[in-house]
C-alpha cells in the first residue's frame, strides 16, 4: 500500500462507528431532522446501515 494511505475499517467497526455517530447527531439535533451521507466507503456503509434496520 502507498505511503500515507491506510486501509478502511472492516465493516462491523464501520457499521459501529456510524450507529455511534447519528446517536450523538440525534441527541445534538434535538428532534430535528438529520441528513448523512458519505463518499465512497463511508457511504457505502451508511446505506448498508440503513438497509438493515
Amino acid at each position: 500500500m502507498a505511503e500515507g494511505k491506510k486501509v478502511p475499517d472492516r465493516k462491523p467497526r464501520a457499521l459501529a462507528a456510524w450507529e455511534t455517530v447519528l446517536r450523538e447527531a440525534g441527541t445534538l439535533a434535538g428532534g430535528l431532522p438529520l441528513f448523512a451521507g458519505g463518499k465512497s466507503y463511508g457511504g457505502r456503509m451508511l446505506s448498508l446501515l440503513f438497509a438493515e434496520r
